[in-house]
């Protein structure tokens, strides 16, 4: 670490701390918890990490702005490196810092930088990473975060990782202080990793290293580019809750494993870029052939997909309509108003699909694209011509039992549909209920 690098280092945390002095940070509720939230990032991690791995290297004028860049550069190297993006406490995946950034800031913050110095030295000459860097992120169930990775206490201040504070110490001194509590959280981090729910969501992620043709262990490995895992993140996404599902039922987790990448709809453009990474990382080239990557477009999927759809319509009408009714909403409309015909009529025929009882090809995100207004449809037709007639067709049906039935066309019917289904929320009715009228025209099972 250069004396450069250093200063740029102390210039960003003063600058952080400018914050507290504005008008901006007194009139927010939550800033407090941001602004100490991001010293403590940036106390806890080693210059040398922040400019070679995150490219922060200039501080910006403005005092928010310094700590939103430190707060947003965390967040997003969670997100990405959450490898199957789940939603939900409890469900998702989460990253686990090893070594807390605060078990470090609270006391770095009262150090010269030349005793903070000393600190990260210390830590390099002892092998452990610490704070923002991503070689000392684990990836764990939400579920055991608080309870075992942090022993039940997020504070650290009962379990030892956060040190009380010494007015006055040395980096030296506090160095030595702080291996009991780099031990105490590491043990914790390994109980973590060792529990027997991470170690099936690690089966699972074997079992896509394999299918993916590489080494086992990438995807959640120390030293893995984090530009890799950020792109596996993104291309693994469609299968993430078909994952989850195959980890809570349990049994044979490779063969679940197996079948949602067999099943799951993937980018083919999402698992291109991720190849060109791994290759530009030295990996082999990753094999596509267990992947479903034929969903590519809203054109391809259209066209393999449209005879499909047509004959799922005029076998169940009413169906169909009833899974338009509640499956439409205001994105689509959104989507069709700015000329986005094709990802607006992804949506539409999934509610159709689904609510037509089409159960193969629902959980395939309904692999069909069909016009949603007149131009729109000819925009399509203009482009694929003969493939996408009979999804025309299907469209049509749907958009004349729609009107006839509620006397609003399907891009009115989205618009009073998404007001209807914030309506029966309101009135308490839940979000599988809600699911279930889309799929049947039905709250209750009969």
């Amino acid at each position: 670490m250069d004396k450069e690098r250093l200063d740029f280092h102390t210039a960003l945390v003063n600058k952080i701390k400018e914050w507290e002095g504005t008008a901006d940070f007194s009139a927010g509720s939550t800033n407090r918890q941001k602004l100490n939230r991001s010293l403590n990032l940036l106390l806890g991690t080693n210059p040398d990490v922040l400019v070679d791995f995150f490219d922060i290297n200039t501080v910006p004028d403005d005092p928010r702005e310094a700590m939103n860049l430190i707060r947003n550069a965390d967040l997003k190297t969670l997100k990405d490196m959450e490898i199957f993006q789940i939603k939900g406490l409890g469900k998702k995946l989460v990253l686990h810092h090893e070594i807390a950034a605060n078990t470090l800031g609270v006391h770095l913050a009262h150090m010269s930088p030349s005793e903070r110095l000393d600190v990260y030295k210390g830590l390099v000459d002892l092998g452990q990473k610490h704070g923002m860097d991503p070689r000392q992120l684990i990836l764990i169930p939400d579920s055991i975060h608080k309870s075992i990775a942090h022993e039940g206490d997020f504070t650290g201040k009962k379990t030892g990782a956060l040190l009380p504070p010494i007015i006055g110490e040395s980096g030296s001194d506090f160095l030595k202080r702080f291996k009991g509590s780099i031990d105490v959280q590491l043990n914790a981090a390994r109980k973590a990793v060792n529990m027997p729910v991470t170690q099936d969501w690690y089966q699972v992620i074997n079992k896509v290293e394999e299918s993916l043709n590489i080494p086992k262990g990438t995807l959640v490995g120390y030293e893995t580019p984090l530009e890799l895992k950020a792109s596996a993140s993104k291309f693994l996404q469609p299968s993430a809750e078909g994952m989850r599902q195959v980890v809570e039922t349990g049994g044979d987790l490779s063969k679940g494993a197996s079948q949602v990448i067999k099943e799951t709809v993937f980018s083919r453009k999402k698992f291109e870029e991720l190849d060109v990474i791994a290759q530009s990382k030295g990996f082999a080239r990753l094999n596509p052939e267990l992947f479903n990557l034929r969903a590519a477009d809203p054109f391809s999927m259209a066209a393999e997909g449209a005879v499909e759809a047509a004959k799922t319509v005029r076998a169940n009408p009413l169906g169909a309509a009833a899974g338009v009714l509640g499956g439409l909403d205001t994105e689509s409309v959104k989507l069709a108003r700015e000329g986005q015909y094709g990802q607006a009529a992804l949506r539409t025929t999934g509610g159709a699909l689904v609510g037509a009882g089409v159960e193969a090809i629902g959980k395939r995100v309904a692999p069909v694209a069909m016009k949603l207004i007149p131009q729109g449809g000819k925009m399509i037709m203009g482009a694929l011509g003969a493939p996408l007639a009979a999804g025309m067709a299907g469209y049509q049906a749907l958009d004349i039992i729609t009107t006839a039935a509620t006397g609003k066309t399907l891009q009115e019917t989205g618009q009073a549909a998404e007001q209807t289904k914030e309506e029966l929320r309101q009135q308490g009715v839940s979000e599988y209920q809600l699911r279930r009228r889309a799929r049947t025209g039905r709250s209750k099972p009969r």
